[in-house]
């Protein structure tokens, strides 16, 4: 059905039903007259019986469209504000996935109901008073005159995220009205990332979620979070210091056209409260893995040691920061943007462990064990681990080495190659591999003019080499 209209305008196909709409009703009819006759060129019959022509609404899966919008359509609704009070999970969890269907109507749905959310996670049921009237006042809400804006292709659509301590959410709007809500929790990996991080995501996944409606059209992005301006940037390349994470969630979005605002969280409470109470979703996959090397030390004693220094500010990064705690670590926070942890509680700063205290000494050993320059383990820290004055840490470690200041003393003297003169004058060679599981590679190049030949072999052959 969708090929016999796919080239017929204002006709609308779901399964076996057709839609036929229009501005005013001469264009309404002269469209209707389009449709009747390509039924009548494909032999295609409908029953009159179930047609209905010129109305102003109608209803669809559940729903009562017209020209303001749609709403829950009250009698498909009547079963379920009728419904007697569940008696098991089995049924309260029907029941809650009826309201999820008509969640895009009720204002802050995740807030009103939370305590249901609650009790599904639970291992008991025991109904209260209190998830009755939490469960009433959802269905009252539900009777009531809220109309979504129908999503129209051709008006501009801001869209409007927020991320708090709890989850995420995100509305999409046109001309001032909402089209639909979006929000979900948090994952507990998702719990420990730094407020830009969960900021980001927030973004990245409303417009995700919202792909369908966003996906080739020129839309704005608003947020409250200012620094996501230059993250989310489309013209401007993200720092390399950005956590890898957030750099594929830019990637990924520049796809879409959009561009970036900032407006205070007064401006969009409605999205804050979403946010701040969010329902239970699918979680996005984002998986992701450190750019960070093996540490000198065993996991569970770093676990241990960075909950015993570290657990306020591991608490902190949760649950948000108090005055006391902005006094106290005072250097911590001025980085509270770019602080997460991981789900067994390791602190990190981007990609870079927070290592604390007890720690430094052996991590500093292990990034000089090479009696490496200062510089070379500046380098190298900036990969895997971080804390206040590492650098100092890291100069006075490489200045007070005795093997150091001996190599210094008396360095090696360097003896170069002599230069070549001509072809296969000297050749160096060296084995490659193994690869495939059991295949070498003899690679010999000619010094003067860089040629190179390679021999496959199965077999490494530490005596002096055939000439070929």
């Amino acid at each position: 059905m969708n090929k016999v209209v796919s080239d017929l305008e204002g006709v609308e196909v779901y399964q076996d039903d057709l839609i036929v709409h229009g501005s005013n009703k001469v264009v309404h009819d002269q469209r209707l007259i389009a449709l009747l006759r390509r039924l009548i060129e494909k032999n295609i019959t409908v029953n009159p019986n179930k047609c209905s022509f010129c109305v102003s609404s109608f209803e669809c899966l559940g729903y009562l469209v017209d020209g303001n919008g749609f709403r829950p359509d009250m009698k498909r609704l009547a079963p379920l504000t009728n419904a007697p009070s569940p008696k098991n999970l089995t049924e309260l969890r029907s029941l809650v996935g009826a309201l999820q269907y008509y969640s895009r109507f009720i204002p802050n749905f995740s807030c009103r109901a939370n305590c249901l959310f609650d009790i599904l996670t639970s291992n008991s049921f025991k109904w209260s008073d209190e998830l009755e009237s939490c469960l009433r006042n959802l269905l009252k809400v539900l009777q009531s005159d809220a109309v979504l804006r129908t999503y129209s292709p051709s008006v501009h659509s801001v869209l409007i995220t927020d991320a708090s301590t709890v989850g995420i959410g995100g509305v999409l709007e046109q001309k001032g009205r909402p089209v639909i809500c979006v929000s979900r929790k948090f994952t507990v990996t998702e719990q420990g990332y730094s407020q830009t991080q969960r900021e980001a995501l927030a973004v990245f996944w409303a417009v995700k979620r919202l792909h369908k409606y966003l996906f080739g059209k020129k839309f704005t992005i608003v947020t409250d979070h200012e620094a996501l301006k230059f993250i989310y940037h489309p013209e401007k390349s993200l720092a390399r210091s950005s956590a890898a994470m957030v750099q594929r969630w830019s990637i990924a979005l520049s796809a879409y056209n959009y561009t970036v605002q900032h407006r205070s969280a007064k401006q969009i409470q409605h999205v804050d409260h979403i946010s701040r109470q969010s329902l239970q979703d699918k979680p996005i996959n984002t998986s992701d893995c450190l750019l960070v090397q093996p540490l000198p030390v065993r996991r569970p004693d770093f676990i241990r040691k960075t909950r015993r220094y570290f657990g306020c500010i591991l608490s902190a990064i949760r649950k948000g920061w108090n005055s006391n705690m902005k006094r106290r670590f005072r250097v911590y926070f001025s980085k509270k943007d770019e602080l997460s942890t991981t789900p067994d509680g390791i602190l990190c700063l981007n990609d870079r462990v927070v290592i604390p205290p007890s720690l430094r000494k052996s991590v500093l050993e292990d990034l000089h064990s090479g009696h490496l320059g200062v510089e070379k383990m500046k380098s190298l820290a900036r990969l895997t681990c971080w804390w206040p004055e590492i650098n100092a840490d890291i100069c006075r470690t490489a200045n007070n080495c005795e093997k150091c200041h001996q190599m210094k003393s008396h360095p090696s003297k360097w003896t170069p190659w002599p230069v070549s003169s001509e072809a296969w004058q000297r050749i160096h060679a060296d084995y490659f591999g193994p690869f495939l599981g059991k295949y070498y590679a003899l690679v010999v190049i000619d010094s003067f003019s860089k040629w190179p030949e390679v021999f496959l072999q199965l077999h490494l052959i530490l005596t002096s080499q055939s000439k070929h």
